[in-house]
């Protein structure tokens, strides 16, 4: 069976489709910027990650963007996005409702076993058992 909308993993930090992405979606703040998930990344270690239903090599139309953390006391998790005051998913329309659902490998090494959402819009999620929403 194939699915419509496919979730594609981008790393914000090396895809150049991330800076017109995070510039020109009405929805897009300051904690979107590649300049703020450097700081993130070059602080404290952290990992930014953003889902999409895009395509590859097609410019970016929406996604949802996390930073996985890693810690010895609260293990792998991804957050939506650590020291941000907000950061709404980068959607509209339908997708606004549901903006996606999260799709890992089940033999993907070093998943994983949290994800911390920051943002108003409530993101339905169909994540395999080991992994807590808080």
């Amino acid at each position: 069976m194939t699915r419509r909308n496919q979730v594609q993993v981008v790393k914000p930090l090396e895809d150049p489709r991330w800076i017109t992405l995070s510039l020109e979606h009405p929805r897009a703040s300051v904690f979107h910027s590649v300049e703020w998930l450097k700081a993130l990344q070059k602080t404290y270690g952290y990992e930014p990650l953003a889902y999409t239903s895009t395509p590859p090599g097609a410019p970016l139309s929406n996604a949802v963007v996390f930073c996985r953390v890693s810690s010895w006391l609260t293990g792998q998790r991804l957050v939506s996005l650590p020291f941000s005051d907000h950061c709404e998913p980068l959607v509209e329309g339908v997708d606004q409702r549901r903006p996606h659902e999260l799709h890992r490998d089940p033999d993907e090494k070093g998943k994983p076993d949290r994800l911390a959402q920051q943002c108003s819009v409530k993101i339905h999620a169909n994540l395999p058992s080991s992994i807590q929403l808080i």
